[in-house]
């Protein structure tokens, strides 16, 4: 056995576990698959803390991640069944899971969409009951596969150097770290807030995308301190792939210096849709290759009726003048696709500002409406406070009437262009 593990295969665990092999370790602790005794069949991963808490201070410090893994409930974040000491020792058991971490992982779009909007929707979870992660990387979020579903479920892991809101204590991975954190490092800053995690999050999305594009890690104190300061102060480059170009803007966004450029965790799950955009752009690049493979045939046709009546050079040339004129027409095609795609944009830009029309015109008509009612309801007899309720309910009827004209007449012409397009 590794000196990384302390428990043997068969060693039991509390009244209800028996250890079955080591799966993991790290400084804080270790990590068994083990055998239920009560129920055939299921297993559980043990989290065996490596040093004993020998006072009650360090019973309630080793007690800190069970506090934090049961004050919220998310599909995304790992939850413990049973707890214990072994020897001194703290030890929870958590559901095992199928799968493996995104250290050892590459995804592409499509995969990852989900992946990590599940992940941002777990951080949210955390972020809202006051709990900041401090240490997400690849190494620290496991995918299972949903049984039964072709799906992948994340998990994030260790919460043990997660923070409530309040708490100073500065902790993480190097690499990971956000500018706010780096700046500040080694002493904690009770500025820094849950988009710490987002920059990390967002960090971990671009190494599952395009691996190895994280920097080495300094070896030497010296650049310690120089990587803390460039990452304190320097946008992280991002993606370089050039079918990730696109993103350069979202990423800059989700790595911004000031955290309060950056999305909270809910916001960067619903900005991710940005993962598919090209998809569309794909399938208008599909149909104009298939609009200029038409044309290519057409001209091929018309070289292969040139060349029996002509000599080879003279069909050549009459090829080359088809070929640029093809060139030409998917140009023009392109530019027309572009516009179309422009004016749906204004058309649904003016059918919204027509719904805001409308809505404030309705707003308008009930106040003039209430108004008027309010006169008749005190029994005014005046004969001008009875016009003026009529005539403000006249105008309120014709003013929604305008608003409804207006936004019907938007939705049409919008309509009109997204088929023309």
């Amino acid at each position: 056995m590794s000196d990384a593990y302390t428990l043997a295969a068969g060693t039991p665990i509390g009244q209800r576990f028996l250890i079955d092999a080591p799966v993991g370790a790290g400084a804080q602790g270790e990590v068994y698959r083990a055998q239920d005794r009560n129920v055939r069949g299921h297993r559980v991963a043990i989290k065996l803390m490596r040093h004993p808490a020998r006072t009650e201070d360090q019973r309630t410090a080793a007690m800190r991640e069970l506090e934090l893994l049961s004050a919220v409930h998310h599909p995304s974040v790992l939850h413990f069944l049973d707890y214990g000491w072994h020897e001194g020792r703290l030890w929870f058991a958590m559901p095992w899971l199928e799968g493996e971490t995104l250290e050892e992982m590459v995804l592409s779009r499509q995969e990852a969409k989900p992946v990590f909007e599940k992940l941002a929707a777990g951080l949210a979870a955390l972020h809202a009951v006051g709990i900041r992660h401090q240490d997400l990387k690849p190494a620290n979020v496991f995918l299972s596969t949903v049984t039964g579903y072709d799906e992948l479920q994340p998990q994030l892991l260790d919460l043990g150097v997660a923070v409530r809101s309040g708490e100073l204590m500065a902790a993480g991975s190097l690499a990971y770290f956000a500018p706010e954190v780096a700046g500040s490092w080694p002493m904690p800053d009770p500025t820094v807030d849950g988009k710490a995690d987002v920059f990390a999050l967002a960090l971990t999305l671009r190494e599952v995308l395009e691996p190895g594009t994280m920097p080495e890690l300094p070896e030497s104190q010296d650049d310690v301190q120089a990587f803390l300061e460039r990452r304190a102060t320097e946008l992280v480059s991002p993606p370089r792939g050039r079918s990730l170009r696109y993103l350069r803007k979202s990423f800059a966004r989700w790595l911004a210096i000031d955290p309060a450029q950056r999305p909270t965790a809910d916001e960067f799950r619903r900005e991710l849709d940005v993962l598919l955009q090209p998809e569309r752009r794909r399938r208008r690049a599909l149909w104009i290759l298939f609009v200029a493979s038409v044309v290519a045939a057409v001209a091929t046709w018309g070289v292969f009726q040139l060349m029996k009546a002509r000599t080879f050079e003279s069909a050549s040339v009459e090829l080359s003048g088809q070929v640029a004129e093809a060139g030409e027409r998917i140009t023009d095609l392109e530019e027309n696709v572009e516009a179309q795609e422009s004016r749906v944009a204004a058309l649904d830009e003016e059918a919204a500002e027509a719904k805001r029309r409308a809505a404030a015109a309705a707003d308008e008509a009930a106040a003039a409406l209430a108004a008027a009612e309010e006169a008749q309801r005190r029994g005014s007899q005046s004969a001008s406070a009875a016009a003026n309720a009529r005539r403000l309910r006249a105008a309120a009827e014709e003013a929604a009437a305008r608003a409804q004209a207006a936004q019907e007449r938007s939705v049409q012409q919008a309509n009109a262009a997204t088929r023309a397009a």
